[in-house]
């Protein structure tokens, strides 16, 4: 049975689910329910029959004193009729359906002078198995068909959830008639919303764990997205038993070695091509050092010096042992105090402004290499850098302005392009080959973060990264 539910498709299990919470809600409600609280009891009543006991307890009314009336009405009360005495009189409803003013008009002539008023009050019963109160059906004589579903108000037959006829005697006393049933009100109160409760629970139960039933994969696809867009490991996703969801997760699965794959074949590229060319690079260097013109010497081994400078931050660019890096928590603010008391002993102009303490899972060396190109360049390119963290509930905001030109905002995506050095802001003579901005975005964006360039006014460059903090936690609960 397992195997078999295994291989039926998300829809269907929506909608035998359902139809198993129909089923049990009803078999809850006919069965369980009514066996605990039955359902209200109906009386049946010819006019006449109803008109002869109720002149036969006014009758006893009118010579009872009226001290010992209630008593003796409630003696006269049946399983049928209920009598009682009235500390008030009533006032008749002008909305009273038409049939239930003719009754009222037999009531009057059947008992004639031996009350002054009769005032019949009755409540339509649309559902009869849901009515707080007995159930009367009234017919005005026999043999009858009655359909208590439908006959609600009908000449011949009157379906009521509720009756009481109040009549006032001679001497201007009221008393009551009303039909059994009443003293369960609460109870069936009770019954009523306990049906409404346990449907309601029922399918608020059944949707919860529907709703979890696909919520938990798409959970662990958040979490291994999230995680694989920090580590560039893959996460592979298992297979929950759910055709669509098996389906998202071995296209997921199947993705992230497709990217992997790419990555890692652009890196071993790129590291290959830039240790090769370091052989012919010592050649060079020896080659120059037989070069008569001092000037010209200098020249070589200047743009050597700068390729090999090259090499060295393009093997750092490409080297995949940033990404195989473990995460550990590492203290952000303490790690910009640490790199600005650096720059600042070199003789740069820095300075630190937040908490003294902000831990964020990371990978120590990757962020260490991405913040202090950002700090380097702020003070190479901009006289100054100044550093700023916020530790918001989410994420965790480091801000690096400084005094400098700038960038236009045209040429805000070109300074992100390996070894583009923008006029202005780059030059041969600061040394750079422009991989700084390059390197800190890729371990930026390899945490899932991200970093914008931002005018600074009136004069510089802000530089704003935003680091999440994980959601590992509270996805996998």
């Amino acid at each position: 049975m397992l195997q078999l539910w295994r291989r039926i498709g998300l829809t269907p299990r929506f909608g035998i689910i359902i139809v198993l919470t129909l089923i049990a809600t009803k078999v809850l409600e006919e069965v369980v329910l009514v066996k605990l609280i039955p359902t209200p009891k109906i009386a049946l009543y010819t006019r006449d029959w109803m008109a002869e006991r109720t002149l036969e307890a006014v009758r006893i009314a009118t010579v009872t004193a009226p001290e010992r009336r209630p008593e003796v009405l409630k003696n006269l009360s049946t399983q049928w009729l209920a009598f009682s005495a009235l500390e008030k009189g009533v006032s008749a409803d002008v909305r009273t359906p038409v049939p239930v003013s003719e009754w009222r008009a037999a009531l009057e002539r059947k008992l004639g002078d031996s009350v002054r008023r009769v005032v019949v009050s009755a409540e339509m019963s649309n559902d009869p198995s849901r009515s707080t109160s007995g159930v009367s059906v009234v017919f005005a004589r026999l043999p009858a068909l009655a359909d208590i579903d439908r006959d609600h108000f009908e000449e011949d037959v009157m379906v009521l959830g509720r009756v009481q006829v109040s009549l006032q005697l001679p001497d201007g006393t009221w008393m009551a008639v009303t039909e059994p049933g009443r003293e369960l009100a609460t109870t069936l109160r009770i019954r009523n919303l306990l049906i409404f409760l346990t449907g309601f629970g029922l399918i608020a139960g059944v949707s919860l764990l529907a709703a979890r039933m696909v919520i938990r994969p798409m959970r662990r696809l958040v979490a291994a997205a999230d995680r694989l867009g920090r580590e560039r490991e893959l996460t592979p996703i298992q297979r929950c038993g759910m055709p669509e969801l098996d389906a998202i997760a071995d296209s997921f699965n199947q993705m992230q070695q497709r990217l992997k794959r790419f990555v890692d074949e652009r890196t071993h590229m790129l590291a290959a091509i830039s240790h090769d060319l370091r052989t012919p690079l010592t050649r060079l260097r020896l080659f120059a050092e037989f070069v008569n013109d001092q000037q010209q010497r200098a020249l070589v081994l200047n743009d050597i010096d700068e390729m090999e400078q090259m090499l060295r931050a393009s093997l750092a660019f490409a080297s995949d042992e940033a990404h195989r890096e473990p995460h550990s928590r590492v203290d952000l603010a303490a790690l910009l105090i640490s790199l600005c008391d650096t720059v600042s002993d070199a003789g740069g102009m820095v300075s630190y402004e937040g908490p003294d303490h902000a831990e964020l899972p990371c990978q120590p060396v990757a962020i260490r290499r991405a913040l202090s190109n950002l700090i380097d360049n702020a003070c190479k390119y901009g006289e100054e850098a100044r550093v700023q963290l916020t530790d918001h509930a989410d994420t965790i905001e480091v801000t690096i302005a400084d005094r400098g030109s700038g960038i236009p905002a045209d040429q805000v995506e070109l300074a992100f392009t390996p070894f583009r050095r923008l006029e202005g802001s780059r030059n041969r003579e600061s040394g750079g080959v422009g991989l700084g901005l390059s390197i800190a975005r890729d371990v930026i964006h390899g945490h899932g973060g991200s970093i914008a360039l931002e005018s600074n006014p009136p004069a510089g460059l802000l530089v704003r990264v935003r680091l999440p903090k994980p959601r590992s936690a509270s996805l996998s609960s």
